[in-house]
């Protein structure tokens, strides 16, 4: 499902809320970040799917990031993961990627998401 700049989207009972303006720090978790604009979208996790965590070494698998989250099993596959350019960029509550951090300052798109 592609993501507006501006607004808000619903996904399997999950809301995302997007704005733009400059963006502000970025964490390893959390349920808001900053991605850079672009072909913003967010989807359940695809087989195979890795990320390279903010702060961390290697990439992993989102299955496992979800598992060490605690995320039932159940829920795993309506768990959204937000992609930019098609690539897994953040896994909400659960992990950043350190790809496509936008700087402090930049124009950026804040979203925030939550259980709808």
């Amino acid at each position: 499902m592609a993501l507006p700049t501006e607004g808000e989207s619903r996904w399997c009972g999950w809301r995302l809320t997007s704005r733009s303006g400059p963006a502000g720090a970025v964490q390893r978790s959390g349920w808001q970040s900053w991605l850079p604009p672009g072909d913003l979208s967010a989807g359940a996790p695809r087989s195979g799917e890795r990320l390279r965590p903010l702060g961390g070494t290697g990439s992993r698998l989102i299955s496992r990031l979800l598992q060490e989250a605690r995320v039932p099993r159940g829920e795993r596959a309506a768990w959204p993961v937000l992609r930019r350019d098609g690539v897994a960029v953040w896994v909400p509550g659960v992990s950043r990627s350190e790809s496509c951090v936008p700087e402090p300052g930049r124009e950026a798109v804040r979203i925030d998401v939550e259980r709808a």
